[in-house]
């Protein structure tokens, strides 16, 4: 709970979480996914966010992290069983959960319930139903089955965990002889979920939609990297990610090298162990590869369980075993040293030294401004009456600071960027989606106006010459470096 206290705190808004829970606030309002609240991605984590804001309200949020924290926990707490079941270390059986729960935890700036956060424990069992089936034979197909369901979820909550699946896929052929019956049990699986998911979609009228933005979208977005309306920055995530794992990532490759060259001295359930865990290193290592150009903090939570089970067996070492005590602290010091950063954050008169830098490629990459960004908005907002916006940039967790929700159905304001026809002769790629219909823009904004219209780049101006008498009524003012519209009767002086 400690190591995760900075997602417990108000104020503090990551952009995933934002976007899931902005498209969650249309559902609550009777829209569709796709339709009525873009998301470039499968559905799964919003429809979680969905039913923890009709549960909750407006702790919604803070219930999710907390679900978060717990969720964190049973995971390490199988991932530590399964690895006690079948005893792959003599000592430190406590030692693999230990560090589960702080490599999740770090850096403390990517601490939001992620769809790679959710992934972590349906894999986990996955992959052990995989070891599993050389001692429950009777229940072979049962098992595949399940880790097929597994999986469906885990596609229905990211996409590149289609490598992971490949990885299952291998497992499998790896460690026991195929049967092609079984391996219809496995894939039926996973086509059992994406079955239903296809049928809701069709059912609610949301199939055309969900091609377009939610899947055409996202495979075109792969090849922009940083692009128009694109924030990616693949190098500084590499390098925060090697700087907080540093130490556990060389303990890793030893303990990788030592399992590759005595693989034949261990009996065989922990050769299927440590097999199991290479091909899953083997699957997310493809993962990053293929997102090498858009690469986020996020996708290394997956590495976490194989560095976790190899690092451990380097511990185990003769001379690692003696000199435990101070090779944990080592390990432990630079993540340590960066959590320190969320005090400086929160008691910054008090502990000035302990402020991260505001560079975008400094320690922590600018990844404060997540934190308390825009100063001058929040002023400026803080006596409005703010119940609608619309925030023409890539800042989703602006609509939770203000406390106020997408006024239309542009949630994710990339989409609408590469999808308006006013925008798409701006861009550098040719787009590959459907464009938005001037029509159907024209309903959005004469059907929902927006109270206030946040412009960071300037581009509102192309959409009032467009639609000069439906927009033309709004007015700007400058705060601090960001125009900000408001409609003309609701006009204030700038602040």
């Amino acid at each position: 709970m400690l190591l995760r206290l900075p997602a417990l705190v108000g104020g503090f808004y990551m952009h995933e979480e934002s976007l899931l829970m902005l498209c969650a606030q249309r559902l609550q309002e009777g829209g569709s996914l796709y339709t009525d609240a873009w998301y470039s991605g499968p559905p799964l984590m919003v429809w979680i966010y969905y039913l923890f804001l009709s549960v909750f309200g407006k702790g919604a949020l803070t219930a999710i992290r907390l679900f978060g924290c717990l969720y964190v926990y049973l995971t390490a707490v199988y991932f530590s069983g399964m690895l006690v079941a079948y005893k792959p270390y003599k000592r430190f059986t406590v030692l693999p959960a230990f560090l589960f729960v702080f490599l999740v935890s770090t850096p403390w700036y990517i601490q939001e319930f992620s769809p790679a956060l959710f992934c972590l424990l349906p894999i986990t069992i996955a992959f052990h139903s995989m070891i599993r089936l050389d001692e429950q034979r009777t229940r072979a197909y049962s098992l595949l089955f399940q880790a097929g369901l597994l999986m469906g979820l885990c596609l229905l909550a990211a996409y590149k965990t289609i490598f992971v699946l490949a990885g299952l896929i291998l497992t499998y052929l790896f460690l026991k002889r195929p049967r092609s019956d079984e391996l219809i049990s496995l894939i039926g699986g996973v086509w059992v979920v994406l079955a239903i998911f296809g049928l809701q979609l069709y059912f609610s009228g949301s199939m055309a939609d969900y091609l377009d933005v939610g899947l055409l979208y996202y495979w075109q977005r792969l090849g922009l990297g940083t692009g128009e309306m694109y924030h990616y920055f693949p190098q500084q995530s590499l390098y925060i990610w090697l700087l907080a794992w540093s130490t556990l990532i060389f303990f890793a490759l030893l303990g990788y090298v030592h399992f590759r060259l005595k693989f034949y001295s261990y009996v065989v359930k922990i050769r299927s162990l440590e097999s199991t865990m290479s091909l899953w290193l083997l699957a997310v290592s493809a993962t990053i590869l293929f997102k090498l150009n858009r690469l986020e903090l996020q996708d290394f939570i997956l590495l976490i369980p194989p560095v976790v089970f190899y690092a451990n067996r380097a511990l185990e070492f003769s001379l690692a075993y003696r000199l435990r005590l101070p090779l944990l602290v080592l390990s432990l010091l630079m993540p340590l040293y960066m959590y320190a950063s969320y005090w400086g954050l929160v008691f910054p008169h008090q502990l000035p030294q302990l402020r991260p830098s505001a560079e975008q490629h400094s320690l922590h990459g600018g990844f404060w401004q997540h934190f308390n960004p825009r100063d001058p908005l929040m002023q400026y907002f803080r006596e409005r009456n703010v119940k609608t916006l619309w925030v023409m940039d890539d800042d989703p967790a602006l609509y939770l600071r203000l406390g106020a929700k997408c006024a239309n159905k542009y949630t994710d304001f990339r989409i609408a960027y590469n999808k308006f026809p006013v925008f798409r002769q701006r861009l550098q790629h040719p787009a590959r989606t459907k464009a938005e219909s001037e029509s159907e823009i024209f309903r959005q904004f004469s059907h929902f106006p927006a109270q206030y219209i946040i412009d960071p780049h300037k581009n509102f101006t192309f959409l009032q010459q467009r639609f000069p008498s439906l927009l033309g009524k709004y007015q700007p003012s400058e705060v601090g470096e960001t125009l900000v519209y408001s409609q003309a009767g609701m006009h204030l002086p700038a602040f």
